[in-house]
């Protein structure tokens, strides 16, 4: 592994965005993989186990892996390709499986992602074209309520592609999009017995009668289970908005903002130790000591307004006093 990439991978597990950009690379060395050699450990923001580490692994991957969205938000303005694998998952549904939806929220700005959020693993189901595991899926198997209130909200984001208007609304994910094995999101909350996420999946239009491969809907999945309350979810429906559930549940409601990128602990010592650097330099110059013409000073001695500052020793003395030799430093020079 060559000293660039190495250096690439460091900087993206610190956080050192600005430094990463001051690296200056061309689209070349951001697209292609890094350490094809051996796995490398990823390191997240988030508090928690780290993930699995990953071999192979694009740089906007990686930097999705180490929940660095300020790096995500890097990559889109130097147009890298987003329809990039790794393990079977792209960009987008790595950000539905990380705990900081951040990384999510950057892609969902980006026409492209808009135009294929239902893109599907490489997992593939051989009898029916129209099943398939996506970010959803990923998303809801997981718990992430933020990434799944993203998915299947509506977004109006600007666009560059000409056949479309400069601000287009984007329809989100189907929220009843089966998998491979025929499960509806729905359907995985109940396995999961996550009452949360049936009660969002369900403000979002869920369907619950929609059967899997067992034939099974997920009322009958989860009394099958033993899941009573969420069984009791299902069949009340009851009429609650997204980001009230959100709100209620996890805290603040996920906002699209434009992230900037932040000084890091280390950026920020090293801009420290260069101007302590600085200040050095300063101190070891020679000393000018300039007396502003408008400044009214008075004698160190006898206190008469009107006195000059003397070059040698810096004090303060008037006419008077110098001519009475009552200033040493004046005798000596004369």
């Amino acid at each position: 592994m060559s000293d660039t990439m190495m250096r690439m991978i460091e900087l993206i597990k610190k956080g050192e965005c600005i430094s990463f950009r001051r690296m200056d690379l061309d689209e070349a060395f951001l697209a292609a993989p890094l350490s094809t050699l051996y796995p490398i450990d990823c390191v997240p923001s988030s508090p928690g186990p780290p993930y699995p580490p990953i071999q192979s692994v694009p740089p906007i991957i990686y930097a999705i892996l180490c929940e660095k969205p300020e790096f995500v938000e890097f990559f889109l303005s130097k147009k890298v390709p987003l329809d990039c694998f790794c393990q079977g998952w792209c960009p987008l549904h790595y950000a539905s499986y990380t705990r900081d939806h951040r990384c999510l929220e950057v892609l969902l700005s980006c026409d492209y992602i808009q135009t294929t959020i239902e893109v599907s693993t490489d997992s593939k189901s051989y009898g029916d074209e129209n099943l398939c595991n996506n970010s959803l899926h990923i998303a809801v198997t997981n718990r992430r309520y933020k990434q799944v209130y993203l998915l299947l909200k509506d977004r109006f984001i600007k666009t560059q592609f000409f056949y479309l208007p400069e601000k287009t609304c984007f329809s989100p994910i189907y929220v009843n999009l089966q998998s491979i094995s025929r499960n509806t999101p729905l359907h995985i909350s109940v396995f999961n017995n996550d009452k949360k996420m049936c009660q969002l999946l369900l403000s979002f239009g869920a369907d619950p009668s929609i059967l899997n491969s067992d034939r099974k809907a997920p009322l009958d999945l989860s009394y099958d289970l033993g899941y009573k309350e969420v069984a009791q979810v299902i069949e009340k429906n009851e009429d609650i908005s997204p980001e009230d559930i959100i709100e209620e549940n996890h805290a603040d409601i996920p906002k699209i903002d434009d992230i900037s990128p932040q000084i890091t602990i280390n950026e920020l010592a090293k801009m420290i130790f260069d101007l302590r650097n600085k200040l050095e330099t300063m101190e070891k110059q020679p000393k000018q000591y300039v007396i502003p013409n408008n400044i009214v000073s008075s004698c160190s001695i006898c206190g008469n307004i009107g006195a000059d500052t003397c070059p040698n020793c810096h004090k303060v003395f008037c006419d008077t006093c110098i001519k009475k030799s009552k200033h040493s430093c004046m005798l000596a020079d004369k």
